[in-house]
């Protein structure tokens, strides 16, 4: 009886070694059954993924730095470190924390310049990070609202203080992030409220002022 010819490429009956098709374009087939190649093998290049050290960017790792959000990579650290050094760097009573913001609003006008500048590199990180213009536009409203009303003396470093326009800013960029079109609405819905504001104090103070033109021409005119 003559023995059953070997499989074709192979001289003693094993089966042919499992090419890697990352170097070879094609292998023989063969109808003898083998055990499965478990496909260890095919992994090319890994990506990244969240538990390697290629992924640990070395993030701000303070509370400020909004880890919570699922894309705040997207903003530059340095503006992190801005918004918390203007407006939260120092702390006082308890738990609150004021920056350095309300203290250049006590230098008249070159201190809220100089605010307002630094203010601009959140908005910017804003326009870098893709937020909309409406949102763009309430981050601007923040921002230079604080800067005009810190031009008041003494009410003006409280409002700095309080406000916080760069981290209320700097939140407005992750949820944007997160979430684009509810953060477009909410923005909306902040302009509108805050131009009717607008609106209505001019219209107070335009009522007001011809109250008073009217009320000193009628003592001067006796009547």
């Amino acid at each position: 009886m003559s023995t059953p010819a070997a499989p074709h490429g192979s001289a003693n009956g094993d089966l042919p070694a499992v090419v890697d098709p990352q170097t070879a374009s094609a292998r023989p087939r063969h109808n003898n059954a083998g055990p499965e190649h478990t496909g260890t093998d095919h992994a090319g290049p890994s990506s990244t993924w969240a538990g390697s050290p290629d992924a640990d960017d070395s993030a701000f790792n303070d509370s400020y730095a909004g880890p919570n959000s699922p894309l705040s990579h997207e903003v530059p650290d340095f503006v992190r470190k801005l918004a918390w050094v203007l407006d939260d760097a120092i702390p006082i009573l308890g738990k609150r924390r004021i920056g350095i913001d309300g203290f250049l609003s006590m230098i008249p006008v070159v201190g809220d310049a100089a605010g307002f500048g630094l203010a601009a590199t959140v908005l910017l990180a804003g326009v870098r990070a893709g937020c909309t213009w409406p949102t763009i536009a309430r981050m601007l409203f923040h921002a230079l609202g604080e800067s005009l009303v810190g031009m008041i003396p003494l009410l003006g470093p409280v409002v700095a203080f309080a406000w916080k326009a760069n981290s209320r800013n700097l939140r407005i960029i992750e949820k944007n992030l997160a979430d684009r079109e509810a953060t477009r609405r909410e923005s909306w819905k902040v302009l509108l409220i805050a131009l009717a504001l607008i609106v209505l104090t001019i219209a107070i103070a335009i009522t007001s002022l011809v109250l008073v033109i009217w009320g000193f021409y009628r003592w001067l005119s006796g009547s």
